[in-house]
């Protein structure tokens, strides 16, 4: 890629590409910096180009050339979002990429803003695609749901008070209305503070679904 943007006769057709993906995307002020330098970080691929003088595709250019970014990308529909949450095989999920909000606030702003604000799905939805049916999804036997026999990974939250603190600029805030944790029997979160407890282990791919590893 860095050896392209020199290249002056690759660049024309990679500067028009890149402008009409940019205009899919929703255009540049719908593209944020959410990791790279200082001076880029938290900011909109519009507003880098406007403190640099130049235009977009120039200012992403320069900004690669420069270091490695992550970016997020404002270009999803509300509507699509709220009717994909309504169908029973979609889960609450996360890929916890540095720098965005997800990381540490997806299940907060899912309930806080699906469930309590818009009344997009109910309670039970929302517990129920955060838990056993993504459990069940993996075949990961005796995660998900309150039983006998079953794994102690318990939460316990405050329906009133439970939504997200993170956002673009202050990624890794905690949630607020997280009363207890308890991850494999052993309590991490105890009156909304962590205990310093980590109980969590991976679960590896298994060659038969419905096995989870003791």
């Amino acid at each position: 890629m860095l050896k392209r943007f020199s290249d002056s006769e690759a660049l024309p057709r990679l500067r028009a590409e890149a402008e009409e993906n940019l205009r899919r995307r929703g255009g540049p002020s719908a593209i944020l910096i959410t990791t790279g330098p200082d001076w880029a970080r938290g900011k909109t691929l519009a507003e880098l180009a406007r403190d640099k003088g130049n235009d977009p595709v120039s200012a992403a250019i320069a900004l690669l050339k420069e270091e490695e970014v992550s970016i997020a990308s404002f270009n999803q529909s509300e509507d699509d979002i709220a009717r994909f949450m309504k169908r029973d095989w979609v889960v609450t999920s996360s890929d916890a990429s540095a720098g965005h909000p997800r990381y540490y606030a997806s299940f907060a702003r899912k309930y806080a803003t699906y469930v309590r604000e818009k009344k997009v799905i109910d309670l039970r939805t929302f517990i129920a695609s955060s838990t056993l049916r993504t459990a069940r999804m993996f075949g990961l036997e005796g995660r998900g749901e309150l039983k006998a026999g079953a794994f102690a990974d318990v939460i316990v939250f405050d329906p009133a008070r439970f939504a997200p603190r993170a956002d673009y600029t202050r990624p890794t805030l905690f949630s607020t209305g997280m009363r207890t944790v308890l991850v494999n029997g052993r309590i991490a979160i105890d009156g909304g503070e962590p205990t310093g407890e980590a109980a969590g282990r991976p679960l590896p791919r298994m060659a038969k679904a419905g096995t989870c590893p003791p």
